[in-house]
């Protein structure tokens, strides 16, 4: 369901899976930036907005650590 942590999350690691085989590839901030900005023009009840903002914030902290930890597997560290 959209504004759920589990949607962002899963967003994100669609995006991520996506730019693999795109030429043009986007970053995850530019996911975050145009998702922010959907959740900014969605909702008008500024509670839901607050809420689903704050799922969209967990969901990328979630997912750029996974990915930290993934590049310290494959380096070793």
């Amino acid at each position: 369901m959209f504004g759920s942590v589990d949607y962002f999350t899963n967003y994100f690691k669609t995006c991520i899976m996506n730019n693999l085989f795109l030429e043009s590839p986007s970053s995850l901030r530019t996911n975050y930036s145009l998702l922010k900005a959907e959740i900014m023009n969605r909702q008008e009840n500024e509670r839901e907005k607050d809420r689903f903002l704050q799922n969209l914030e967990s969901a990328y902290i979630h997912v750029t650590k996974d990915i930290l930890e993934w590049e310290e597997e494959i380096n070793g560290d």
